[in-house]
């Protein structure tokens, strides 16, 4: 048992790290390309990335869950942030099966929540691609709401639901939702779904403004779920075959073509996740006419809205109060799993480390193109030397864990104890990994000094946003 734990922590840091530098280089990539042609190739690429490591995450998951180690880490998320990368992935599947798809979002559900939000995007993405597997025409849409504690939850089964009906498998094929408000001509038992109340998305449109489709009006630590619905006009199925979904290598498709798709792992680690995130997840489903999956996971809200949602009068503002000058003393305690990108880094010398050549390179090219000056090192122990010879100057540091002659943690452990024997200003240190965060101990990261950490691959906006200068 403990050999398998062991070979799926090295795997999933082996396959991070190679991931992080593919995707990474996609995102460098997309700065220089102008022609629509090359954008949509790279568009693709990235894509195809995304569900690279989706599948992945699944074989590792379903590793850990056979050694008890699968666990969930909820962190403070951004919504909207979060159903615009979905979209961005989800709406290029769907159109490249010539399908028709779109997002209906509750406008009155809150902006920020407390989830694990690379384990729902995980969810999210093995259901898309059943949906799309099992589904040669019609259209694929995903519906977002969210219901207090206090409500009951009731799903497209239940008599007098509120929720979609399955007669909504039946959508008009011949009208196009162009992303407006009020789609045209939509059949009278869907006029009510496509109410005013509801902001969409479409393949134009990807991004969501989260100032017009959610509410901040919310308070933090109210108790409810997010409650996610995929709908697609597939072959659907019998009723009998339902029981089978969420069976390990289970494939309910009596068509060769079909069962030779997929690991058989998805939809049965997707049941384990929704459960591990305090959830359910239900079928409604009709032969011939398509299949409803609907998840709902605990997601009380949260405070502390992220710098995307804030306006730049009220960031600055904020900004200019909470830091009088460039020495800004980073002493207060943080918590590591929750980025407060209100509280940017606001000096220009950051010192990075990481054993992997290709990943060193990239994040060196990136935070040169939004001009910070870069020191680098390939192991713990040089990051080390490297931070004493230049720690008058150096203004936070970015180390990969798992590197040769010292890791990570125990380089930030000595550069920690060194800011506090010289009388130096304490600075924010990084932590990029490819292990699970729920497998990291946060207080390990706090005798480290480690105040932030990410998990690869590396979203850039992340690292932008952490280092965005005083206006």
């Amino acid at each position: 048992m403990k050999e398998k734990e062991a070979y799926l922590l090295v795997f999933s840091h082996e396959f991070r790290n190679a991931l992080n530098g593919l995707l990474g280089s996609l995102q460098l990539l997309s700065d220089f390309i102008v022609d629509s042609k090359l954008k949509s190739l790279l568009s693709s690429a990235n894509v195809c990335g995304t569900v690279l490591r989706t599948i992945t995450q699944n074989l590792l998951d379903a590793g850990k869950y056979e050694v008890e180690k699968l666990e969930t880490a909820c962190s403070n998320t951004d919504l909207g942030e979060f159903l615009t990368n979905f979209w961005q992935v989800a709406a290029e599947l769907i159109k490249n099966k010539n399908l028709r798809g779109f997002v209906k979002i509750n406008k009155n559900i809150p902006a920020n929540l407390m989830i694990d939000n690379q384990k729902l995007l995980q969810v999210l993405l093995n259901l898309t691609s059943n949906s799309i597997k099992f589904t040669d025409e019609g259209h694929i849409y995903f519906v977002i709401d969210w219901v207090s504690s206090q409500e009951k939850i009731r799903f497209s089964s239940e008599s007098n639901s509120k929720t979609i009906h399955p007669s909504l498998l039946e959508l008009n094929e011949t009208e196009e939702h162009d992303g407006r408000e009020e789609p045209i001509q939509m059949p009278k038992q869907t006029s009510k779904f496509f109410s005013s109340n509801f902001y969409h998305l479409n393949f134009e449109k990807r991004s969501l403004q989260a100032n017009e489709a959610l509410s901040k009006e919310w308070k933090a630590g109210i108790n409810g779920y997010l409650k996610i619905s995929v709908v697609d006009s597939g072959i659907g199925m019998e009723e009998e075959d339902k029981n089978r979904l969420f069976r390990k290598f289970s494939q309910v498709s009596d068509d060769p073509n079909r069962r030779s798709q997929g690991t058989g792992l998805g939809l049965w680690i997707t049941h384990e996740l929704v459960k591990m995130m305090g959830g359910t997840i239900n079928v409604t489903t009709m032969k011939g006419k398509g299949t409803i999956f609907e998840v709902s996971i605990k997601a009380p809200t949260s405070s502390s809205p992220l710098l995307s949602s804030i306006s730049n009068a009220d960031r600055n503002e904020r900004i200019n109060e909470k830091f009088k000058s460039k020495s800004e003393n980073y002493s207060e305690k943080v918590d590591p799993f929750n980025l407060d990108l209100e509280r940017p880094l606001l000096r220009e010398k950051v010192l990075i480390a990481d054993d992997d050549c290709f990943n060193l390179k990239i994040l060196q090219d990136f935070l040169s193109k939004i001009g910070k000056e870069v020191i680098t090192a390939r192991n713990g122990q040089e990051l080390f030397e490297n931070f004493k010879i230049h720690s008058h100057n150096i203004t936070a540091v970015i180390t990969d864990n798992y590197m040769p002659r010292k890791s990570g943690f125990d380089a930030a452990k000595q550069i920690n104890q060194h800011i506090q024997t010289q009388g130096l200003a304490k600075i924010p240190i990084i932590l990029l990994t490819g292990e699970e965060k729920s497998l990291i101990s946060k207080q390990a990261l706090e005798d480290c000094g480690i105040t932030e950490v990410l998990l690869k691959p590396i979203d850039f906006k992340i690292i932008s946003k952490l280092f965005e200068k005083r206006s």
